[in-house]
C-alpha cells in the first residue's frame, strides 16, 4: 500500500509551509490530494514528489502560476534543465576566475542586463515546457504557435542556445527512456526545422542588406556548413549556420548527408574561407568514410586558404588537429559562438 502523508508531514518533507501548499492547490490547481473522512488532506508519494519539483522550480526563479499546470513529466524535465544550466554557469564562472586576470577596476554589474537575461531564460524554459506538453498530446498546432512566439520574443542566439538545443536534448532523452515515441520526435523536428530555416533566412538577408546599403561595412567571411555523407542529422549544423550569421558572417548551408567531393566543389565555388563539418553518432553501416578519410579529402581538395572546423562527435584525433594549421574542433555551439565572434 502506498504511503500517505498529512499536510504537516508533507510540509516537513518538502520544506514548504502548509499555507503555501494550500495556496498552490486552491489558486493554481497544482495538485489534488486525497481526503480523509474528516476532510483533512492526504498526500501520496507522487504528490510529495510533485511538490518537491514545484519548489525547486520556484526557488530557481519560475513563477508558480507558469509551472503549476504542467504534468509531472514536464516538471522533471524543467528541473533537470534548471539544474544543468545552473551547473554550467557555476563551472563557467569558476573557469573564468581561474583562467583570467581580471582588471583592477571592474565596472558595476548592469542589473538591467541581468534582469533581461533572466527573463529570457524564463521565457525559453516556459516555452520549452509548453512544447513538451503539446508534444505529449500530439498537438502540432500548439507546438508551432509556441515556437512562433519564441521566434518573436527571443533573439536568434537565445532561440538556438536556450530553447532549440535544450528542447532537442530533452526530447531525445524522453525517447531513449520510452516516455515519448519516435513519431513525436519527428513531429517536433518538422515544426522546429521550419522555424530555424526562417531565422537563418532572416539573418542572411540582414547581412546582405547591410552590405548593399553600407559599402564600407565589413562583409564578413564565407562559411560552408554541412554534415558528411551518411550523417542524416541537421539540427546541429543548421544551428551552427545561424550562430555564424548572427556574428556577421555569411553561411552557405548545404545540409546533411553531403559527399566530400560535392562539399569541396561547392566550398571552392563560393570562395569559402571556412568549412564547418558537423558530426553526430553515425551508425557503422551508414558510414561512407571515416572522419580521418573525410579530413584528408578536404585538405587535399579545398583551396589552401580554406580552414576546416569540426563540431559535434567527430572521431578525428587531437593529434591530427594539432598537426594541421587548417583544422580545429569546437565542442558546443556556445564554443562556436565565441570562436566566430573572435574571428
Amino acid at each position: 500500500m502506498e504511503a500517505t502523508y498529512t499536510i504537516k508531514q508533507a510540509s516537513s518533507i518538502t520544506d514548504l509551509n502548509a499555507h503555501t501548499i494550500r495556496a498552490w492547490e486552491r489558486r493554481y490547481k497544482a495538485l489534488e490530494p486525497g481526503r480523509q473522512l474528516n476532510g483533512r488532506r492526504l498526500y501520496s508519494e507522487k504528490d510529495v514528489h510533485r511538490l518537491h519539483l514545484l519548489h525547486a522550480l520556484v526557488s530557481g526563479g519560475h513563477s508558480i502560476s507558469n509551472v503549476a499546470s504542467h504534468t509531472t513529466d514536464v516538471l522533471e524535465v524543467l528541473v533537470k534543465s534548471v539544474s544543468s544550466s545552473s551547473s554550467k554557469k557555476t563551472q563557467k564562472n569558476q573557469e573564468e576566475i581561474l583562467e583570467k586576470k581580471l582588471p583592477a577596476n571592474l565596472p558595476d554589474v548592469d542589473d538591467k542586463t541581468n534582469r533581461i537575461d533572466a527573463s529570457h531564460d524564463q521565457i525559453s524554459s516556459f516555452i520549452l515546457a509548453n512544447c513538451l506538453e503539446a508534444l505529449f498530446a500530439y498537438n502540432l498546432v500548439a507546438i508551432h504557435t509556441e515556437l512562433e512566439s519564441a521566434r518573436q520574443l527571443l533573439s536568434a542566439r537565445d532561440f538556438v542556445l536556450k530553447l532549440t538545443i535544450p528542447l532537442l536534448r530533452n526530447v531525445g532523452t524522453l525517447v531513449y527512456e520510452n516516455k515519448m515515441s519516435i513519431a513525436q520526435e519527428h513531429a517536433l523536428s518538422a515544426v522546429l526545422r521550419s522555424q530555424l530555416m526562417q531565422i537563418l533566412f532572416n539573418a542572411r538577408n540582414s547581412i546582405a542588406m547591410r552590405a548593399m546599403t553600407r559599402k564600407d561595412l565589413h562583409k564578413g567571411l564565407n562559411f560552408a556548413i554541412a554534415a558528411p555523407e551518411g550523417d542524416l542529422h541537421e539540427f546541429g549544423i543548421l544551428s551552427a549556420a545561424i550562430i555564424i550569421a548572427i556574428n556577421g558572417h555569411f553561411p552557405h548551408y548545404f545540409g546533411a548527408n553531403m559527399p566530400v567531393d560535392a562539399l569541396c566543389e561547392a566550398a571552392t565555388a563560393i570562395n569559402s574561407d571556412y568549412v564547418v563539418v558537423g558530426i553526430t553518432h553515425i551508425p557503422a553501416e551508414r558510414r561512407v568514410m571515416s572522419d580521418e578519410e573525410f579530413s584528408e579529402n578536404l585538405i587535399k581538395k579545398l583551396p589552401t586558404k580554406t580552414k576546416i572546423w569540426w563540431g559535434g562527435n567527430t572521431n578525428l584525433s587531437n593529434q591530427i588537429i594539432a598537426g594541421s594549421d587548417r583544422q580545429r574542433k569546437f565542442g558546443s555551439l556556445e564554443e562556436l559562438d565565441l570562436i566566430v565572434a573572435a574571428t
